[in-house]
């Protein structure tokens, strides 16, 4: 039996009372593609900078509300700051940079928390900058996935095949 690196982790920060669990169904969408991925909740804002600091995986995908400037989670919100004090932990650890960190959050496309996210924990960032819709993000993702693990595309191609096939309110912008 192989054993398979885990390339994905999927981190939920929204309230359980929503019912509407994106990173459990990309999981799942993962798991039909053969793809192991990790699936950790972030109940408040300790946890989900907690787990960004020992993040191994070369993808990142934030499930989360946002606003400008910050990723909120059921209890506190996440500075782009916050984020970037994670780099000096991050380094010492002898932690790599993630290839790419998806924030679907509604205004996270920011150019703050770009630079943050670029400077300590990824190589490219890609999050709406204006407010989206879950099905969006949803099917935006299970696109992207699919190009880069089963068609294997490069990075940026797979992100602009998503793009064509799924029409995606909010503005996402990628970074750098």
């Amino acid at each position: 039996m192989s054993h398979k690196i885990i390339k994905v982790l999927l981190i939920d920060a929204n309230p359980i009372y929503e019912h509407k669990n994106e990173g459990k169904l990309i999981k799942e969408f993962l798991n039909i593609l053969e793809v192991k991925s990790k699936y950790r909740r972030a109940k408040n804002k300790t946890s989900l900078l907690r787990i960004l600091e020992n993040a191994k995986q070369p993808f990142i995908h934030i499930s989360a509300h946002g606003e400008q400037g910050a990723i909120c989670t059921s209890h506190g919100k996440v500075t782009a700051e916050e984020i970037l004090n994670l780099k000096e932990t991050r380094k010492a650890n002898g932690l790599r940079k993630a290839k790419l960190v998806i924030s679907s959050a509604c205004q996270t496309g920011s150019s703050e928390l770009s630079d943050a996210f670029l400077e300590s924990l990824c190589r490219k960032y890609l999050a709406p900058k204006r407010d989206t819709y879950w099905i969006d993000t949803a099917f935006l993702s299970a696109f992207f996935y699919y190009a880069i693990f089963k068609k294997h595309y490069t990075l940026d191609g797979a992100i602009d095949s998503a793009f064509r096939k799924w029409y995606i309110r909010g503005v996402w912008l990628i970074y750098p």
